[in-house]
């Protein structure tokens, strides 16, 4: 049987709740639970890209680097740091090694 779509035509959509700045009323009214009430959302249709050259590149730059480069990382899904987080050190190396994927300022206003 046929693919449904081209690798390259393939697309997905990913649904985003709209940040403060572009709500037109109070964000606050969020912080009380309503059954009846979500924040808005938007949802965009981005193209889904075969990222395997990079993964597989022997010389592929850390993952800060790349987001700085390009906006987004590619790394190898295996992570040494998994089987130690029931530890107090092992949950420390994790997030000291996962720091470096956070946005620069991702604790500004915290």
């Amino acid at each position: 049987m046929p693919s449904i779509a081209q690798p390259d035509d393939l697309t997905a959509v990913i649904g985003f709740t709209l940040p403060a700045e572009r709500l037109d009323h109070d964000p606050e009214i969020y912080l009380t639970y309503d059954k009846t009430r979500s924040r808005p959302t938007e949802k965009l249709r981005v193209a889904v890209r075969n990222l395997r050259h990079e993964i597989d590149d022997p010389s592929l730059p850390a993952p800060s680097a790349q987001l700085d480069a390009k906006g987004y990382a590619v790394a190898k899904d295996a992570y040494g740091f998994l089987d130690d987080i029931p530890s107090a050190q092992g949950t420390q190396a994790y997030l000291d090694d996962t720091a470096e994927w956070a946005p620069h300022d991702c604790n500004d206003g915290v």
